[in-house]
């Protein structure tokens, strides 16, 4: 997922890109906080493992408009095999006054290629 964001389609809007949360000593006015919320196993033959799949955060912050910002996010995720899902959120925080953009994803990543010879 860090490879992924730091597309440059993304880091052309913003190259503020954090873990988990953004270190408090650094100053930007829009960023992006990634995680992964969670991982299992999944889709199995032959008593085996084929995939791992992966359901991830991406929030953005902003004190302007992020729009921009989060449909080229969206869509270069898209791009690369992550499916959006429909738990997109957006929030104002009253603390900090900034914008926030919540985006879920999942993404398969295959472990196991099940191949079997057939003969005739």
């Amino acid at each position: 997922l860090k490879k992924d964001l730091n597309d440059e389609t993304i880091t052309s809007i913003c190259n503020k890109i954090f873990y988990y949360i953004k270190p408090e000593q650094e100053k930007a006015d829009t960023y992006i906080e990634y995680r992964i919320l969670t991982e299992r196993e999944s889709d199995f033959a032959g008593n085996k493992n084929l995939t791992e799949t992966y359901y991830l955060q991406v929030d953005i912050f902003s004190y302007g408009n992020y729009k921009k910002l989060a449909q080229t996010v969206k869509n270069t995720l898209k791009s690369k095999g992550y499916i959006s899902l429909p738990t997109d959120g957006d929030l104002y925080e009253e603390d900090t006054k900034l914008y926030h953009k919540i985006m879920r994803f999942s993404y398969k990543k295959f472990i196991y290629i099940l191949t079997r010879i057939f003969t005739i």
